[in-house]
């Protein structure tokens, strides 16, 4: 799958954000491994653990109607795409998915501008979910 331009610039930032700031985190983690006395292996092993089996759940209302009056679930199943808040200008939550809305300001901070450049599209946005770790239904 190509990436578009604005997608590419922010894994780039946050690539480069992540290795800049690689060695104070294992540092830091290590420090709690020691003072929770935690082999670093047991960590490593549960890390391991967690990239096999993690799951990355999306969540969304499938009954909530968009602004054409069809539901999540139908826009979904219709075009079998899931769409961002910038899209759809729905949540569940604080709608600030807009220019200069909280979402799109929190955005421009953790991709460094990429998706804030000339030319990106909403439907280039990124989809958010939360990490699954213990396979639970709510």
């Amino acid at each position: 799958m190509d990436l578009r331009p604005s997608q590419q610039a922010a894994l780039d930032h946050v690539t480069h954000y992540a290795r800049e700031r690689a060695a104070g985190g294992r540092a830091l983690i290590d420090h709690v491994l020691r003072m929770a006395d935690i082999a670093a292996a047991d960590f490593e092993d549960a890390v391991a653990a967690i990239r096999t089996h993690a799951r990355v759940g999306l969540h969304f209302h499938p009954d909530r109607p968009g602004a054409d009056g069809t539901t999540v679930v139908e826009g979904l199943l219709a075009t079998g795409v899931y769409r961002s808040q910038f899209e759809t200008q729905l949540s569940s939550g604080s709608v600030t998915a807009y220019a200069s809305g909280a979402r799109d300001l929190w955005e421009q901070e953790l991709f460094g501008g990429a998706y804030q450049a000339d030319g990106a599209s909403a439907a280039e946005r990124p989809k958010y979910g939360a990490l699954d770790l213990q396979r639970h239904a709510d």
